[in-house]
């Protein structure tokens, strides 16, 4: 276990990696989820905060096991357990920049559909009140290969430049990795939650209203 700083007793890093479990089996059970697809992450309170939990590489979101969760010292990237999702530098970068708890990635489908037929940017522009009420930021980022240091920095880029428009970016929000999927944080595991699955509603509606 992490022995440079504070490490969680065992009863909460057990606590933690059940409630993690939970929330990726409830969202391969209304489908934001699937196969391998996706990487979570849940970052302990202080004065822990430099060590969060992150989902392994090619694990099952709807049979997670709490062996498929690792522990994870973010100041030196030391890992107890599985090898890493190979997109966990994104996950780093936005503990790093922000106060959220949760990161959540995930490659949803109607998101995904909607991208094929039109820029995700267009959920901004639907005319209901449940866009024009959105209390999160939407950021948007080009394509490049996933896992790479290209998208990385790229998420690093779009982060900052939203971070200059909306100051919530600091406990929630989300960017849109074309071609890819969608990647939330926010202050707690329902936050960003919440966010994911309020923005695959939204391409769910827009889908809907192009077919109409």
């Amino acid at each position: 276990m992490p022995s440079q700083h504070k490490t969680p007793p065992l009863s909460i890093i057990t606590t933690y990696k059940k409630q993690l479990c939970a929330l990726l089996h409830a969202g391969w059970e209304i489908g934001l989820f699937r196969g391998t697809n996706g990487n979570a992450s849940l970052r302990f309170p202080k004065p822990y905060d430099d060590i969060a939990i992150i989902t392994a590489t090619k694990t099952l979101k709807g049979h997670a096991r709490l062996s498929d969760i690792s522990v994870w010292d973010l100041r030196d990237n030391q890992v107890f357990g599985k090898e890493l999702s190979s997109e966990s530098q994104i996950h780093q970068l936005l503990f790093a920049k922000t106060q959220a708890k949760c990161v959540l990635h995930a490659h949803t489908p109607y998101l995904l559909a909607l991208s094929c037929v039109c820029p995700i940017e267009s959920i901004k522009t639907l005319p209901i009140y449940e866009v024009a009420l959105l209390p999160f930021a939407i950021g948007f980022v080009g394509r490049y290969q996933p896992g790479s240091t290209q998208l990385a920095n790229a998420v690093a880029q779009a982060f900052e430049h939203l971070a200059q428009h909306n100051a919530s970016v600091d406990t929630k929000g989300c960017l849109w990795m074309d071609g890819h999927g969608l990647l939330c944080w926010g202050e707690d595991m329902l936050t960003a939650f919440g966010i994911l699955e309020e923005m695959e509603h939204l391409a769910m509606i827009a889908l809907h209203g192009r077919s109409s």
